[in-house]
């Protein structure tokens, strides 16, 4: 379980979580692991992935 106090002040706003990323996209979870061994830079916060919005997005602009 994550401790409550290391998120206080955590800026939301710039981060997807896997099922904001999902949704967002409307892939499944299997197309986010496939681009997560394509480059797609991924943070963890509780062993649970979170993704950057602008890594997301220079994901994307690289792989046109």
């Amino acid at each position: 379980m994550i401790n409550e106090n290391i998120l206080n002040g955590f800026d939301w706003s710039n981060y997807y979580t896997l099922n904001q990323l999902k949704e967002e996209f409307g892939v499944s979870q299997s197309t986010i692991y496939h681009w997560r061994t394509k480059g797609l830079k991924t943070t963890k916060i509780g062993g649970k992935p979170i993704f950057q919005k602008s890594n997301v997005l220079e994901f994307f602009n690289r792989t046109k």
